[in-house]
């Protein structure tokens, strides 16, 4: 009997799911939600490109720049039909059934809200602290996170600084268990003299707010040092103005002290520096992403990665069609970039904290790509767009600080927009060091 009673419950069981997919693909049900349909495959196609490397074909990377408005849209959808089902019932009860436009069908409202829970990792890479926000949420009571955190690492200070009282060691630049990063462009600080001609007081406003800021490790993209020239002798006014002394990686000790200038990046951190090297040889040497492996406070290794991808080369005197080759172009070599560095950061024996200008939007194979080992300050403790790219476009986020998050806990992040010297805004997060 109870084989029977089974049968007769999977019998019935797979007779309402062949009348599901027979409503399902009926003509007349297929005619009446073919809009619904085909935006569902748009989305799925525009949201699956950031898993596709453009090297394959360009256009994968153009595609991805409509996912601001696949978002807007689900919940555009979303908010209309909640609005008509709940708020104007009585105006469509009374209208012909011929006449009703918008169908008052509920689980279409569920439809929209599926496909904005589905868009929720693309809500996280356009607003800032939602995914922080949210994690807060979920996993536990931690609204008053980084308040606590910040008196406990007061607290582990204080205590370091009785110990470093008995036993001294000047090896460590700060006992406290929380640090500051800088990420920055800073765009040669302006040494050419087209650019110093838009603003003549630009190079010494970066230099001076870079050497005053307290900041544990600052990672400068485009940065510019002249042995000749005491404005630009930009080494010693980094590291020499604080106490104590920053130390500083660059590619090549030999290619800094080259009479015609260094153009590449830069680590500069108070913290020792154990090692470093190249991540990989870029096709241009600025374009070459490099390593410090730094001893933290608590004996711990990290490892400081700052990476300058591919850019664009867009000049103002380009035109439409020329802007469009130069983003064209681009695609393919900054996916063999992120690449290089995805499998660089794998096989990393210390955890990542990566500052990067990826000249590329958050919604791109390489963000992603980055994503999937590393978390994203900007998501965490981000506010509103967090626009980068200093450019008529207010919402162009470009440069990025990832870290890992088991070793480390982003407190603060912000964009410093009022520092308007570079093409690029400088950007700071805090971290705190997890036991």
């Amino acid at each position: 009997m109870c084989r029977l009673n089974n049968m007769n419950l999977d019998f019935s069981f797979i007779q309402k799911i062949k009348i599901l997919f027979q409503k399902i693909s009926n003509r007349h049900t297929l005619y009446k939600y073919h809009r619904h349909i085909i935006w569902l495959l748009v989305v799925f196609l525009v949201y699956a490109c950031v898993y596709v490397p453009p090297m394959w074909w360009a256009g994968f990377g153009f595609v991805t720049w409509v996912i601001p408005i696949i978002i807007f849209g689900n919940l555009f959808y979303f908010c209309v039909y909640t609005y008509h089902f709940f708020f104007i019932k009585n105006q469509i009860k009374n209208t012909p059934p011929n006449n009703r436009r918008i169908p008052r069908k509920i689980y279409l409202i569920w439809f929209y809200f599926w496909l904005c829970l589905v868009s929720l990792p693309f809500w996280d890479a356009t607003l800032g602290g939602w995914k922080g926000w949210r994690n807060d949420f979920f996993v536990g009571n931690k609204t008053n996170l980084i308040g606590k955190t910040e008196k406990n690492s007061e607290k582990i200070e204080q205590a370091n600084n009785k110990i470093t009282a008995k036993f001294p060691t000047s090896k460590y630049a700060t006992t406290s268990q929380t640090f500051e990063v800088i990420s920055y462009n800073v765009r040669v600080f302006n040494a050419y003299e087209h650019l110093r001609n838009q603003n003549p007081k630009a190079s010494a406003q970066m230099l001076n707010w870079l050497a005053e800021h307290p900041a544990e490790i600052k990672c400068l993209q485009e940065f510019y040092h002249l042995e000749s020239s005491k404005e630009f002798h930009t080494i010693d006014i980094l590291t020499k103005t604080q106490k104590p002394k920053y130390q500083y990686f660059v590619r090549s000790e030999r290619a800094l002290r080259d009479k015609h200038g260094f153009f590449g990046t830069i680590i500069l951190t108070k913290y020792p520096i154990l090692r470093g090297g190249n991540v990989f040889e870029g096709r241009l040497p600025h374009q070459t992403p490099i390593f410090a492996d730094v001893l933290l406070p608590n004996k711990d290794t990290m490892r400081v990665i700052n990476a300058h991808l591919q850019s664009m080369n867009i000049d103002d005197k380009d035109n439409r069609n020329t802007i469009f080759q130069k983003i064209w172009k681009g695609f393919s070599p900054r996916t063999n970039q992120i690449h290089l560095l995805a499998d660089f950061i794998k096989k990393s024996p210390y955890p990542i904290l990566l500052c990067t200008d990826l000249n590329d939007l958050p919604y791109s194979y390489a963000y992603y790509r980055l994503s999937n080992s590393l978390q994203n300050a900007f998501e965490m403790r981000g506010s509103g767009f967090g626009a980068t790219f200093n450019s008529i476009i207010p919402i162009v986020r470009i440069d990025h600080q990832f870290f890992d998050e088991k070793k480390l806990a982003c407190q603060k992040f912000s964009v410093i927009d009022t520092l308007d010297c570079s093409d690029h805004f400088p950007i700071l997060g805090k971290f705190l060091i997890k036991k």
